[in-house]
């Protein structure tokens, strides 16, 4: 009687791919009891998982650092973006989104004033402009994935107002004519 080679063990094929999936792979184009769709099928499932894999940052390496606050990740000021628009004079919400990631805080230029919000994945950019009262902003540039900048001027008559307190950074700005848009932008954690 003749033994059945080890690679011909569908479970054992599937649980390897699973565990450690060069073994497994090997296993699944050896074995003579596997239909060749699934072997194909599963090589790409694999590649797909280890290249989606290969852009992600490595957190297990920053497990090793000491770190006084564990619940946000390296670098990052805040984990959630709340954005809001309402017509002016309704207040009537036109528009509200919550995302979740990792924001970062960082100052541009020093002698401008120029600070910059942006995530991880640089598809979100919120730029704005300190003068003497951090308070008081000059301008405002919301930019949102591949759209085109939204850019708020307090010279073309918009109104941008600017807090950060313990519970996040908050901005607010709107146009002074009764018909446009006003919004908010809350980082916070």
């Amino acid at each position: 009687m003749e033994q059945k080679k080890w690679y011909n063990n569908k479970i054992l094929t599937n649980l390897l791919l699973i565990i450690f999936f060069p073994i497994g792979l090997y296993a699944l184009w050896k074995s003579q009891t596997i239909a060749k769709w699934w072997k194909i099928t599963a090589t790409v499932l694999i590649a797909l998982i280890v290249i989606a894999n290969l852009g992600n940052d490595n957190k297990s390496s920053s497990n090793n650092s000491i770190s006084t606050d564990n619940s946000k990740e390296e670098n990052c000021n805040y984990s959630k973006l709340e954005i809001k628009a309402f017509q002016v004079g309704t207040d009537k919400l036109l528009s509200e989104k919550l995302l979740s990631g990792c924001f970062t805080k960082k100052v541009v230029d020093k002698s401008l004033g120029l600070v910059e919000v942006t995530d991880n994945s640089g598809t979100i950019k919120i730029s704005y402009y300190i003068e003497s009262d951090p308070n008081i902003l000059r301008f405002l540039d919301i930019k949102l994935s591949n759209a085109k900048p939204s850019k708020w001027r307090v010279n073309k008559g918009h109104d941008l107002f600017m807090s950060e307190n313990e519970s996040g950074l908050n901005f607010v700005f709107g146009d002074r004519k009764e018909t446009k848009i006003k919004g908010t932008i809350r980082f916070f954690n």
